[in-house]
């Protein structure tokens, strides 16, 4: 693309420019201003749709006012087993259940739920319960008074909806509330323990219809007490149901997985390590000095030998600092530090005590090896201060000279 914009001359360049920057401001303009997925009518009562025929108010009223709601995406074969108190919506489901489906909601009622079912799939999707589409398609609001008294019709004389389904063919158990015996629009039954409630429209619940005369008395009557009560709103059948992730959940390929991953970690650690740099590892020879002084020194540790390494720590102190001083190798330690402090200097003070207590303890033979540690470590340090050691630079002092000798 650059190339093809490098071709251009500057007014080429400057119009598609323009025109670019004018597509990117419609197109800005769109997203921002355009209707929401969730604002745009597509005639699904859902709960999280804000259009006119959703059921974003009637959801947002029952989670305000109390009741333990939540939204349903699973199967009625995953409802509570024990269903007492169990309020399941079905508002205009679109999808049709299935053999397995239909039996797991009629246990679901039989053994004390209850079921709100709007339209004629929710009125097919009920057990016992048979609804057809209205044949005159009417949309139009009527009202429509209550025929008896009842916990559904409490404080709800009428009620607007639009006539655009019937219940076929009602039995005696089923409770007409409004409408007539040709136009049933709100019927009640109950199943063994539990009740199933039909409305011909989901009107009542959506957001537009849900502030119609006393629609909101007939939904609320529908759901009952919030006390104790547990609201699940499908939306199941509404086509929103788990992912890819939540169904393979409940199967045993989260395992697999677990255990190709440890599978996959073991053949890296294994062959990772051989396939990078190959680096020698190091070899200390057996000839090192320090070989043979560990060697030397663990013997000593062993035998408890601390008198016999004194005895050899000050006869080498002893060789070097006369080999320095030019005195036989029989002068007394008291000798050889009087004289180190007169040719050495005061950095050669104390060297003769030191001296002493290493022989004097190199002859007892109950010498604690901490304490035989002390002693050597002093005359080491003489031995580094005074420069005794082999290759030491001293500096001679002779009559009108002075120069540089090398041991």
């Amino acid at each position: 693309m650059p190339f093809l914009i490098s071709g251009l001359d500057s007014g080429d360049r400057k119009m598609l420019y323009i025109v670019g920057g004018v597509l990117l401001l419609v197109f800005t303009l769109i997203v921002v201003a355009g209707p929401s997925a969730e604002s745009q009518s597509n005639g699904i009562p859902s709960s999280h749709s804000y259009a006119s025929d959703g059921a974003c108010a009637a959801y947002f009223l029952l989670k305000d006012s109390g009741y333990n709601l939540e939204r349903w995406q699973g199967s009625p074969t995953e409802l509570p087993q024990d269903p007492t108190g169990v309020v399941l919506i079905l508002a205009d489901p679109i999808i049709p259940p299935s053999d397995e489906e239909r039996r797991a909601l009629r246990s679901f009622i039989e053994k004390g739920g209850s079921v709100l079912a709007t339209g004629p799939a929710g009125g097919n999707i009920l057990p016992e319960g048979s609804a057809r589409p209205s044949a005159s398609l009417q949309t139009e609001w009527l009202t429509f008074a209550a025929r008896m008294p009842s916990a559904i019709t409490r404080d709800a004389p009428e009620i607007q909806l639009p006539s655009t389904a019937r219940w076929r063919a009602p039995s005696a158990s089923h409770a007409i509330l409004y409408g007539d015996e040709q136009q049933p629009v709100v019927v009640s039954y109950a199943v063994k323990e539990g009740r199933a409630v039909w409305w011909a429209s989901s009107v009542p619940l959506t957001n537009a219809g849900i502030s119609a005369s006393h629609n909101l008395e007939l939904f609320l009557n529908s759901v009952g007490q919030p006390k104790g009560a547990r609201v699940l709103w499908d939306e199941y059948y509404h086509g929103e149901r788990g992912s890819i992730w939540t169904y393979l959940a409940g199967t045993p390929v989260p395992w697999a997985l677990l255990q190709l991953g440890l599978v996959a970690f073991a053949l890296v650690f294994t062959f990772g390590r051989r396939s990078g740099p190959v680096r020698a590892a190091a070899v200390v020879s057996r000839l090192s000095p320090l070989e043979f002084v560990e060697s030397l020194g663990g013997l000593y540790q062993r035998a408890g030998a601390a008198p016999a390494v004194l005895g050899v720590a000050g006869q080498r102190f002893r060789f070097l600092l006369t080999r320095r001083l030019g005195l036989p190798a029989i002068t007394s330690a008291a000798e050889l530090g009087r004289v180190a402090r007169e040719r050495l200097g005061p950095q050669a003070a104390g060297a003769g005590e030191a001296l002493a207590r290493v022989e004097q303890a190199a002859a007892k033979p109950a010498v604690s090896n901490p304490q035989a540690l002390a002693m050597v470590q002093a005359l080491g340090r003489y031995t580094e201060r005074l420069e005794l050691g082999p290759g030491a630079v001293h500096t001679v002092r002779g009559k009108g000279k002075s120069s540089k000798e090398k041991r």
